[in-house]
């Protein structure tokens, strides 16, 4: 309930920009340390009460108020999701870029995951069987075959075997 759109919560039919509204109010939570504006989620209410609070609530804000904070960045992208109509087909690529762009992702990182992308593709159609390798930032990438694993545990067991002088 708390991500529902308003559309939601008042029950009318929804289409695809309600789904992106509920994207977005979930964007804003994270980047707000979850929170979002005027909601309070620990607050003890009865089911009916709550759900009547963060309806009125989220009625009442507006762009500006709904990403105060750490989710300005998001503002575009919410003022852009806002100005679809019901029956309008979201231009999700234009959406991408917006978030690409406020949320400060270089174009250097976007064209490697581009290549690897492709690169994976390429080695799917030509036949190659062995394992597509991938990472993701931070974290190093690791061969899962058998004998890989198995040389790992041995370097492992050998690393921590007392030293032999």
């Amino acid at each position: 309930m708390i991500f529902a759109s308003t559309n939601q919560l008042e029950f009318f039919s929804t289409s695809r920009r309600d789904d992106l509204i509920s994207l977005y109010y979930l964007l804003i939570y994270l980047f707000n340390d979850g929170n979002l504006p005027g909601i309070n989620i620990y607050e003890e209410l009865d089911r009916n009460e709550s759900f009547k609070r963060i309806r009125d609530t989220k009625l009442k804000h507006t762009v500006p108020q709904l990403c105060a904070g750490r989710a300005s960045q998001l503002s575009s992208f919410v003022s852009q999701i806002n100005s679809l109509g019901f029956y309008d087909t979201p231009n999700y690529e234009q959406l991408r870029q917006i978030l690409r762009s406020n949320l400060g992702e270089k174009e250097s990182k976007q064209k490697d995951v581009q290549m690897k992308i492709e690169d994976a593709r390429t080695n799917m159609t030509s036949g190659d069987s062995s394992p597509v390798e991938c990472s993701f930032r931070g974290f190093p990438k690791q061969d899962s075959s058998p004998q890989m694993r198995s040389k790992a545990l041995e370097q492992k067991a050998y690393d921590r075997s007392p030293s032999k002088s």
